[in-house]
């Protein structure tokens, strides 16, 4: 690690630890809402299909502009 560097460096050096911790953060308030989502009484396979809606939906859109 070099000795001059500025906050801007460290915090581009920081970024990958960031965003894994950011992501399991995500992952584990998904999975407190969907155990919340269970315990009311919502189908199982209702969650999951509506997951699945959601992922397409965010995802096509990404693949058609980045193709």
């Amino acid at each position: 690690m070099q000795m001059g560097r500025g906050i801007r460096g460290r915090f581009k050096a920081a970024m990958p630890a960031m965003s894994m911790v950011l992501a399991q953060i995500v992952f584990a308030g998904l999975n407190i809402l969907y155990k919340i989502a269970v315990d009311r009484g919502m189908s199982l396979r209702v969650l999951v299909t509506y997951r699945f809606i959601v992922g397409a939906a965010f995802l096509a859109p990404m693949a058609l502009f980045l193709e």
